[in-house]
């Protein structure tokens, strides 16, 4: 096999690319209900439709600035960042005008979040279909997650009920 190259790592450090996509799926939690990675890893190997390929450690190296807890998920080929795990800070969980699937509209002042968002990989093809729609695939496959509220899909502002969106 002469003329392979070795591969080699490039960085080690991962962090979620924060406010920098516009197309996020926020997943919205009663107060103190946001799951911990170790929730995300057993509901992928439940599903065995998605991995966790890394997450954050609340005091390693890799910890995000302020304490915040994230893994990264991979869903057919692609990675997305899942930011806002418990035990630290929630994500924000603004952005809501039109509700689907509800009979009360809920408080989304009062809820708690999880945010969903293309990794850093793709930020540039965030906008292309395919993401669009592995990222739809994926929230859809995250609510059956216990304690969800509510998945704000941020480019509509919409908020659906989980039954309504995996619909």
């Amino acid at each position: 096999m002469a003329g392979l190259r070795r591969l080699q790592t490039i960085a080690l450090a991962h962090r979620p690319i924060g406010e920098r996509l516009d197309n996020a799926v926020v997943l919205l939690f009663a107060a103190g209900k946001r799951p911990r990675a170790s929730d995300i890893v057993g509901h992928s190997l439940k599903q065995g439709q998605f991995a966790v390929t890394f997450e954050s450690e609340a005091d390693g190296p890799d910890a995000v600035a302020g304490g915040r807890q994230w893994a990264e998920l991979l869903a057919n080929g692609l990675t997305f960042d899942l930011s806002g795990l418990s035990p630290g800070p929630p994500e924000s969980a603004e952005g809501g005008v039109h509700f689907y699937g509800y009979d009360q509209q809920p408080d989304l002042t009062e809820c708690e979040a999880l945010r969903l968002v293309p990794g850093p990989h793709l930020v540039s093809g965030g906008p292309m279909i395919p993401v669009i729609r592995c990222l739809a695939w994926l929230a859809a496959e995250l609510a059956t997650l216990e304690g969800l509220l509510g998945i704000l899909w941020k480019p509509a502002h919409t908020v659906s009920a989980p039954a309504y969106f995996r619909e």
